[in-house]
């Protein structure tokens, strides 16, 4: 034990490094929603998108999954309108997994990922955190993409939408989990007493739940906070310095830290 100390002292002298500190650079990160805009189009969750927001300094990255007839995932947020803005038609009925890579290889502009191309590229990019959009079978999803990623259970992080999931997703062995209140009735009293109770990694909300004191209300008990999505400068200073939210989800912004012409 007084080797480790001795070791992790040498380690915070030459570095700077503590796991407090590593976890308040995480938290004060912005994270590329659907993988960040790109080309002013929004919701692509495509490789390109991925590539350029790491460049531009991004390491959050929410993308979306949904389900293929096969019961493969894809990096789509849904098969009705999202599907026929990415692809320019409608589909009549969900692809299996073939031919969906079959339209993004000849119909749209980017390259929407399986799981198995977003595992690739977060091989690629060791230092990316992966934060899940799931809205259909979650619990099964989340397994599959824990055991598609390398140290799933630390660069994957669940968001859930009622509380009552915690415990079922913790025992997926996720690290950190976010809970997104923009499906949850409870009052704002109510949500600050459940996550004290709940070791999350942080609450995310609508802009709705913004206006009424609980982001400052979570900064008080220790509780990390983030609206999504925004896309205004003005407004996310609005959000983080008057309202107390620690930081946003953005298709368009830069990262956290950075300048709008790249990272400082």
């Amino acid at each position: 034990m007084q080797n480790f100390m001795v070791g992790l002292t040498v380690l915070v002298c030459l570095w700077g490094w503590t796991p407090a500190a590593e976890s308040f650079e995480l938290h004060h990160s912005r994270v590329a929603h659907a993988g960040g805009g790109i080309d002013g189009v929004a919701y692509t969750n495509s490789i390109e998108a991925l590539n350029q927001n790491y460049a531009q300094g991004f390491r959050l990255f929410e993308m979306d999954f949904s389900w293929t007839s096969d019961n493969e995932l894809v990096c789509l947020h849904d098969w009705g309108f999202t599907f026929e803005k990415r692809f320019g038609f409608k589909t009549k009925k969900i692809p299996d997994r073939s031919t969906f890579e079959y339209l993004v290889d000849h119909f749209g502009d980017y390259h929407a990922c399986t799981l198995d191309e977003l595992a690739e590229w977060m091989e690629e990019h060791p230092d990316s955190i992966l934060i899940t959009d799931v809205h259909v079978e979650r619990k099964v999803a989340l397994q599959m993409i824990r055991n598609a990623i390398e140290s799933g259970e630390v660069r994957v992080i669940p968001q859930i939408t009622q509380p009552g999931e915690f415990d079922s997703i913790r025992k997926l062995g996720f690290e950190k989990i976010i809970w997104t209140l923009h499906s949850f009735k409870g009052s704002d009293d109510e949500v600050v007493e459940i996550a004290r109770k709940l070791p999350l990694f942080a609450v995310t909300m609508p802009p709705s739940r913004t206006g009424a004191g609980l982001p400052g209300n979570l900064e008080q008990v220790a509780i990390p906070s983030y609206v999504h999505t925004v896309n205004d400068e003005d407004e996310a200073s609005r959000y983080m310095e008057d309202l107390r939210l620690t930081d946003i989800y953005t298709d368009f912004l830069p990262p956290s830290g950075s300048s709008k012409n790249g990272t400082e």
